[in-house]
């Protein structure tokens, strides 16, 4: 089996900013969208040469939501 997400062998300095960074998400109360995703698209979209881009939690909602881009499903 490979492990997934097994965080245990992380070098200590991750470790401290993997806490830190989960401190700072439960500070603020934005586990998902908020300011730093907003920063995350822009500076996406900049990089990729577009006008926008949009960050979603699954691949499916992201098919969804080209699927339906301009109707009101």
């Amino acid at each position: 089996m490979i492990p997934f997400n097994d965080l245990k062998p992380l070098p200590i300095f991750l470790v401290k900013e993997l806490e830190e960074a989960i401190r700072r998400v439960i500070e603020r109360g934005w586990f998902m969208l908020g300011p730093k995703v907003e920063v995350f698209e822009g500076t996406f979209a900049n990089y990729h040469g577009v006008a926008n881009a949009v960050g979603v939690d699954q691949v499916a909602q992201a098919i969804t939501d080209f699927e339906n881009e301009g109707t009101d499903g």
